[in-house]
């Protein structure tokens, strides 16, 4: 069943505020990615989209460490190496990420084709665009989960941990 065109528009919103966390730094980079691949599938583009691979690829290879809500069950002991852990692989992802994040704002913001291999679902206006990529368009909805989580800390203005 498709996605319908609101929840798209809404999402694509998410997309671009955990972006913006992203480059300015309020969001961290693992975070960012985990909640953009939690997206890929609800943002009216192949799933398999090329500026979202990274994001699943990245998620593929965190998914064994402690993030987010789940630390609370990790033992304690455990925390600081599998952080330590994280935190190398987050810094060998990070340029990467930031570059792909670069890409993908620059598509919105340009009103291009959110799509590689065909003509999905783009958005309806330039100026509608334009409202989204400056960040004067972003709408905070769905449950508790990792994308909401990042942008309750963008709308906070800070990142969801401490450093």
């Amino acid at each position: 069943m498709p996605v319908p065109d609101a929840i798209i528009a809404s999402n694509r919103n998410k997309v671009v505020a955990i972006i913006q966390g992203m480059l300015d730094g309020s969001v961290r980079v693992v975070d960012g990615a985990l909640a953009l691949d939690s997206l890929r599938h609800e943002v009216g583009l192949d799933p398999l989209d090329s500026d979202f691979l990274p994001f699943l690829n990245f998620a593929d290879e965190v998914d064994q460490f402690p993030v987010g809500a789940e630390r609370q069950y990790w033992a304690p002991d455990v925390l600081p190496r599998k952080e330590a852990e994280l935190e190398q692989r987050e810094a060998a992802f990070r340029e990467k990420a930031l570059q792909t994040c670069r890409r993908l704002l620059a598509r919105f913001a340009s009103g291009m084709s959110f799509s590689n291999a065909s003509n999905e679902s783009t958005p309806t206006s330039n100026q509608k665009m334009e409202l989204i990529a400056s960040g004067r368009y972003i709408l905070l909805s769905g449950g508790l989960d990792l994308y909401s989580v990042a942008m309750v800390s963008l709308a906070r203005g800070s990142s969801s941990y401490s450093r």
